[in-house]
């Protein structure tokens, strides 16, 4: 420890942060370990590294102060950067929503509503496949079928798939769409539009 406080006080914190990661190939059970490193990952703005190794500490040492509070810290910059892109959102600017999304979902990757807001911009930007990937992602993360979370994420995701399919018809991809339309049936079988969708791609 001694060697990693001159390197602190010398500024190095590279040099730091390589010697913990050293000292973790060997020592994967120490919780003051990995919030020393969380710390230097914050230092560089590596917020997912930083968050991944809070929760790593955590879960050898749940009563941790130091990283409990560091897990408060980074939850709040999430809420602020999420507050921000529904500011951002509202007002039509999307580009920057996406951004300020970005940002809370480096402070907290495991956090559903978050991938539901992002899924659901994403949509609204026509990149259809990010959207897919970080809706089915709300679904995995806390916003199963039976919750509030979850009924919206398949409800954007069935939208995703319609929308995605009008976009690949518009564009002759016509096998494509049906196919897209046919798992947005699956999904929600009680949305009408959808056959009607379906019907016209197929004549």
């Amino acid at each position: 420890m001694r060697s990693l406080a001159c390197l602190a006080a010398l500024g190095q914190h590279g040099d730091c942060l390589r010697l913990i990661n050293g000292w973790l190939e060997t020592d994967t059970q120490n919780p003051d370990l990995f919030i020393l490193r969380a710390r230097l990952h914050k230092h560089f703005n590596q917020m997912t590294l930083c968050y991944h190794d809070v929760k790593a500490a955590l879960a050898l040492s749940p009563g941790s102060r130091e990283a409990q509070c560091l897990l408060a810290e980074l939850q709040e910059g999430a809420d602020q950067a999420q507050m921000q892109a529904v500011r951002q959102a509202v007002a039509g600017e999307l580009q920057k929503a996406l951004q300020k999304i970005n940002t809370a979902l480096e402070h907290n990757p495991e956090h559903s509503q978050y991938f539901l807001f992002r899924g659901t911009l994403c949509r609204r930007l026509k990149d259809f496949n990010g959207a897919i990937d970080d809706l089915i992602q709300a679904l995995g993360q806390g916003g199963g079928a039976g919750t509030e979370g979850g009924a919206e994420a398949r409800r954007q995701l069935v939208l995703t798939y319609n929308d995605f399919a009008v976009h690949c018809f518009s564009r002759g991809f016509y096998q494509e769409a049906v196919t897209l339309l046919n798992k947005a049936i699956k999904d929600e079988k009680q949305e009408k539009g959808l056959y009607i969708n379906r019907g016209g791609k197929m004549k």
